[in-house]
Protein backbone atom coordinates (compact mmCIF):
# COMPACT_ATOMS: atom_id res chain seq x y z
CA UNK A 1 0.00 0.00 0.00
CA UNK A 2 1.24 3.08 -0.78
CA UNK A 3 0.14 7.07 0.03
CA UNK A 4 -0.66 10.10 -1.76
CA UNK A 5 -0.50 13.62 0.59
CA UNK A 6 -2.53 16.51 0.29
CA UNK A 7 0.05 18.99 1.40
CA UNK A 8 -0.96 22.03 3.62
CA UNK A 9 -1.81 20.36 6.62
CA UNK A 10 -0.47 17.42 6.80
CA UNK A 11 2.73 18.05 5.18
CA UNK A 12 3.34 22.16 5.56
CA UNK A 13 2.39 24.06 8.80
CA UNK A 14 0.41 27.44 6.56
CA UNK A 15 -1.59 28.30 9.67
CA UNK A 16 0.50 31.24 10.85
CA UNK A 17 0.61 32.87 7.05
CA UNK A 18 -2.74 32.02 6.67
CA UNK A 19 -3.48 34.37 9.80
CA UNK A 20 -1.30 37.20 8.20
CA UNK A 21 -2.95 37.40 5.05
CA UNK A 22 -6.78 37.62 6.70
CA UNK A 23 -5.23 40.12 9.12
CA UNK A 24 -3.91 42.26 5.69
CA UNK A 25 -7.90 41.90 4.59
CA UNK A 26 -9.02 42.64 7.86
CA UNK A 27 -6.91 46.20 7.79
CA UNK A 28 -8.31 46.91 4.12
CA UNK A 29 -12.16 45.89 5.17
CA UNK A 30 -11.98 47.61 8.61
CA UNK A 31 -12.31 43.43 10.53
CA UNK A 32 -8.29 43.57 11.55
CA UNK A 33 -9.55 43.41 15.60
CA UNK A 34 -12.24 40.97 14.91
CA UNK A 35 -8.95 38.67 13.13
CA UNK A 36 -6.42 38.99 15.96
CA UNK A 37 -9.38 37.63 18.71
CA UNK A 38 -8.88 34.40 16.97
CA UNK A 39 -5.73 31.54 16.89
CA UNK A 40 -3.89 30.50 14.27
CA UNK A 41 -5.66 26.92 14.02
CA UNK A 42 -9.25 28.43 14.31
CA UNK A 43 -7.60 30.55 11.51
CA UNK A 44 -6.99 27.74 9.39
CA UNK A 45 -10.70 25.89 10.05
CA UNK A 46 -12.47 28.63 8.73
CA UNK A 47 -10.41 27.87 5.30
CA UNK A 48 -12.46 24.75 5.27
CA UNK A 49 -15.71 26.01 5.56
CA UNK A 50 -14.68 28.53 3.17
CA UNK A 51 -14.15 25.42 0.68
CA UNK A 52 -17.65 24.33 1.74
CA UNK A 53 -19.00 27.74 0.12
CA UNK A 54 -16.48 27.36 -2.73
CA UNK A 55 -18.12 24.20 -3.52
CA UNK A 56 -21.52 25.32 -3.30
CA UNK A 57 -20.99 28.06 -5.86
CA UNK A 58 -20.02 30.93 -3.68
CA UNK A 59 -17.31 32.29 -5.35
CA UNK A 60 -13.79 31.06 -4.82
CA UNK A 61 -12.00 29.77 -1.85
CA UNK A 62 -10.10 33.33 -0.66
CA UNK A 63 -13.08 34.99 -1.90
CA UNK A 64 -15.70 32.90 0.35
CA UNK A 65 -13.03 33.24 3.44
CA UNK A 66 -12.94 36.99 3.50
CA UNK A 67 -16.42 36.91 3.09
CA UNK A 68 -16.99 34.78 5.56
CA UNK A 69 -14.79 37.05 8.20
CA UNK A 70 -15.81 40.24 6.96
CA UNK A 71 -19.61 39.47 7.58
CA UNK A 72 -19.00 37.88 10.78
CA UNK A 73 -17.07 40.52 12.58
CA UNK A 74 -20.14 42.78 10.87
CA UNK A 75 -22.53 40.82 12.81
CA UNK A 76 -20.66 40.26 16.11
CA UNK A 77 -20.88 36.62 15.29
CA UNK A 78 -18.27 34.36 17.01
CA UNK A 79 -16.87 32.31 14.04
CA UNK A 80 -16.04 29.62 16.45
CA UNK A 81 -19.67 29.03 16.75
CA UNK A 82 -19.99 28.92 13.31
CA UNK A 83 -17.58 26.59 12.67
CA UNK A 84 -18.53 23.76 15.54
CA UNK A 85 -22.49 24.00 14.19
CA UNK A 86 -23.89 21.50 12.87
CA UNK A 87 -24.81 22.77 9.56
CA UNK A 88 -22.80 25.83 9.28
CA UNK A 89 -23.91 27.01 5.68
CA UNK A 90 -27.15 27.53 6.82
CA UNK A 91 -25.51 30.69 9.53
CA UNK A 92 -22.58 31.46 6.65
CA UNK A 93 -25.32 31.79 4.11
CA UNK A 94 -27.30 34.54 5.90
CA UNK A 95 -23.88 36.59 6.84
CA UNK A 96 -21.18 36.11 3.90
CA UNK A 97 -20.09 39.34 2.32
CA UNK A 98 -18.43 39.75 -0.86
CA UNK A 99 -15.22 41.73 -0.93
CA UNK A 100 -13.74 43.55 -3.56
CA UNK A 101 -11.17 41.51 -6.11
CA UNK A 102 -8.84 43.64 -5.50
CA UNK A 103 -8.40 42.62 -1.87
CA UNK A 104 -8.65 39.15 -2.68
CA UNK A 105 -6.14 39.18 -5.58
CA UNK A 106 -3.87 40.54 -2.04
CA UNK A 107 -4.58 37.99 0.09
CA UNK A 108 -3.98 35.63 -2.39
CA UNK A 109 -0.65 36.75 -3.84
CA UNK A 110 0.70 37.13 -0.25
CA UNK A 111 -0.22 33.40 0.61
CA UNK A 112 1.32 32.44 -2.53
CA UNK A 113 4.41 34.26 -1.82
CA UNK A 114 4.60 32.66 1.46
CA UNK A 115 4.22 28.76 0.22
CA UNK A 116 8.18 27.67 0.50
CA UNK A 117 8.15 29.25 3.78
CA UNK A 118 5.89 27.59 5.33
CA UNK A 119 7.49 24.58 8.13
CA UNK A 120 7.21 20.95 7.86
CA UNK A 121 4.97 19.78 10.41
CA UNK A 122 6.68 18.49 13.22
CA UNK A 123 8.01 14.71 12.63
CA UNK A 124 7.24 14.39 9.31
CA UNK A 125 10.28 12.27 8.61
CA UNK A 126 8.60 9.21 10.73
CA UNK A 127 5.25 9.25 8.52
CA UNK A 128 7.22 9.02 5.51
CA UNK A 129 8.96 6.51 6.34
CA UNK A 130 5.81 4.30 7.35
CA UNK A 131 4.89 3.49 3.76
CA UNK A 132 6.14 3.99 0.36
CA UNK A 133 5.18 7.79 -0.82
CA UNK A 134 2.86 7.61 -4.37
CA UNK A 135 2.58 11.50 -4.97
CA UNK A 136 1.23 14.54 -3.75
CA UNK A 137 -2.30 15.76 -5.14
CA UNK A 138 -2.28 20.09 -4.55
CA UNK A 139 -3.87 23.38 -5.74
CA UNK A 140 -0.49 25.17 -5.07
CA UNK A 141 1.18 26.40 -7.77
CA UNK A 142 3.24 24.12 -10.41
CA UNK A 143 6.48 23.92 -9.32
CA UNK A 144 5.98 25.51 -6.28
CA UNK A 145 6.06 21.86 -4.08
CA UNK A 146 9.27 20.33 -5.36
CA UNK A 147 10.82 23.74 -4.20
CA UNK A 148 9.63 23.22 -1.22
CA UNK A 149 10.31 19.61 -0.55
CA UNK A 150 13.97 20.58 -1.50
CA UNK A 151 14.11 23.47 0.81
CA UNK A 152 12.97 21.19 3.89
CA UNK A 153 15.03 18.11 3.29
CA UNK A 154 11.84 16.02 2.28
CA UNK A 155 12.99 15.55 -1.61
CA UNK A 156 14.25 11.95 -1.52
CA UNK A 157 11.00 10.83 -0.20
CA UNK A 158 9.45 11.92 -3.43
CA UNK A 159 11.71 11.64 -6.00
CA UNK A 160 10.08 8.99 -8.06
CA UNK A 161 6.82 9.93 -6.80
CA UNK A 162 4.04 12.03 -9.08
CA UNK A 163 3.53 15.39 -7.73
CA UNK A 164 -0.05 16.73 -8.99
CA UNK A 165 0.27 21.06 -8.96
CA UNK A 166 -2.47 23.05 -9.85
CA UNK A 167 -5.54 20.75 -9.76
CA UNK A 168 -9.45 22.20 -9.89
CA UNK A 169 -11.00 18.90 -9.43
CA UNK A 170 -8.94 17.15 -6.58
CA UNK A 171 -11.34 14.03 -7.42
CA UNK A 172 -10.26 13.17 -10.71
CA UNK A 173 -6.84 13.79 -10.32
CA UNK A 174 -7.07 11.10 -7.22
CA UNK A 175 -9.39 8.73 -8.87
CA UNK A 176 -6.82 9.33 -12.29
CA UNK A 177 -4.05 7.33 -9.98
CA UNK A 178 -5.89 4.81 -8.48
CA UNK A 179 -6.88 3.94 -11.99
CA UNK A 180 -3.48 3.92 -13.15
CA UNK A 181 -1.87 2.03 -9.40
CA UNK A 182 -4.90 1.33 -7.56
CA UNK A 183 -5.81 1.26 -3.86
CA UNK A 184 -4.07 3.67 -1.74
CA UNK A 185 -4.09 5.80 1.87
CA UNK A 186 -4.87 9.55 0.85
CA UNK A 187 -3.62 12.04 4.04
CA UNK A 188 -5.90 14.88 3.89
CA UNK A 189 -6.94 17.51 6.75
CA UNK A 190 -10.55 18.63 5.74
CA UNK A 191 -14.18 17.45 4.82
CA UNK A 192 -13.52 18.24 1.04
CA UNK A 193 -10.90 16.31 1.15
CA UNK A 194 -13.02 13.43 2.78
CA UNK A 195 -15.85 14.06 0.35
CA UNK A 196 -13.56 13.30 -2.63
CA UNK A 197 -12.02 10.13 -0.96
CA UNK A 198 -15.75 8.98 -0.74
CA UNK A 199 -16.15 9.58 -4.52
CA UNK A 200 -13.67 7.82 -5.62
CA UNK A 201 -14.18 5.08 -3.50
CA UNK A 202 -17.60 3.98 -5.44
CA UNK A 203 -14.28 3.01 -7.80
CA UNK A 204 -11.21 2.48 -6.52
CA UNK A 205 -11.33 1.19 -2.67
CA UNK A 206 -9.40 3.67 -0.59
CA UNK A 207 -8.04 4.48 2.73
CA UNK A 208 -7.52 7.60 4.44
CA UNK A 209 -6.18 9.34 7.06
CA UNK A 210 -8.19 12.77 8.33
CA UNK A 211 -5.35 14.33 10.38
CA UNK A 212 -6.54 17.27 12.57
CA UNK A 213 -6.93 20.42 10.29
CA UNK A 214 -9.69 22.24 8.76
CA UNK A 215 -12.19 19.21 8.74
CA UNK A 216 -15.35 20.54 10.26
CA UNK A 217 -17.25 17.63 12.48
CA UNK A 218 -20.67 18.36 11.20
CA UNK A 219 -20.11 18.14 7.92
CA UNK A 220 -17.39 15.50 8.71
CA UNK A 221 -20.52 13.22 10.48
CA UNK A 222 -23.18 14.28 8.05
CA UNK A 223 -20.73 12.69 5.17
CA UNK A 224 -20.13 9.54 6.85
CA UNK A 225 -23.48 9.34 7.76
CA UNK A 226 -24.91 9.50 4.22
CA UNK A 227 -22.30 7.08 2.84
CA UNK A 228 -20.60 3.55 3.70
CA UNK A 229 -16.98 4.41 4.33
CA UNK A 230 -15.56 2.52 6.82
CA UNK A 231 -11.88 3.02 5.88
CA UNK A 232 -10.86 6.32 8.02
CA UNK A 233 -8.68 6.94 10.69
CA UNK A 234 -9.32 10.44 12.26
CA UNK A 235 -5.31 11.51 14.05
CA UNK A 236 -3.71 14.48 15.47
CA UNK A 237 -1.13 14.03 12.66
CA UNK A 238 -0.04 11.89 9.99
CA UNK A 239 2.59 10.21 11.77
CA UNK A 240 0.28 8.31 14.14
CA UNK A 241 -2.81 8.06 11.67
CA UNK A 242 -0.56 5.90 9.33
CA UNK A 243 0.73 3.87 12.25
CA UNK A 244 -2.78 3.21 12.95
CA UNK A 245 -3.48 1.86 9.18
CA UNK A 246 -0.21 -0.45 9.18
CA UNK A 247 -1.48 -2.02 11.82
CA UNK A 248 -4.57 -2.64 10.82
CA UNK A 249 -3.55 -3.82 7.44
CA UNK A 250 -1.50 -6.44 8.97
CA UNK A 251 -4.02 -7.67 11.15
Amino acid sequence: MKVVWDVDGPLRDMSRFKKEAMLRAGERLGFKDYVERYDDKTVWKSYGLAQLLARRGWGRGFEAWIGLFWGHAEKGLDIRETLSHPQPEKIVEKVVKRPPKEVVKELQDYVHSKLEEGEKVKNIEEALELFPNLGIITASQPGNIPRWLKRHGLWNYFRESEIIEGVENKAEAMLRLAQRYGSYIYVGDSHSDLEDVIEVNKYVPLYMVLVDGMALEGKVRELLENNDFKNLVFAPNAYEGLLRIKNILKS
